[in-house]
């Protein structure tokens, strides 16, 4: 909801406070990286990206979620 309002920067401490809990959970990756792409924060985005890419199960990652990992020159495994 707060990625939704366009609070990005609260948005991204809220996912960061989920991952703490579920490391495992790759859409909090893929949110918290829109959060901070959005802020701007290219590296800390791509290394969630990039994190997300490695840990999600590849039948649910849709062709948006690819066109964005490949803005960050990510490509599935």
């Amino acid at each position: 909801a707060l990625t939704d309002l366009g609070q990005y920067r609260e948005a991204a401490e809220a996912f960061s406070t989920g991952l703490q809990r579920q490391p495992d959970y790759a859409w909090g990756y893929y949110a918290r990286g829109i959060a901070y792409d959005h802020l701007g924060d290219r590296a800390d985005a791509k290394a969630d990206f990039t994190k997300f890419s490695q840990i999600v199960d590849k039948k649910y990652v849709m062709e948006e979620h690819k066109a964005k990992l490949a803005d960050y020159k990510i490509s599935m495994p």
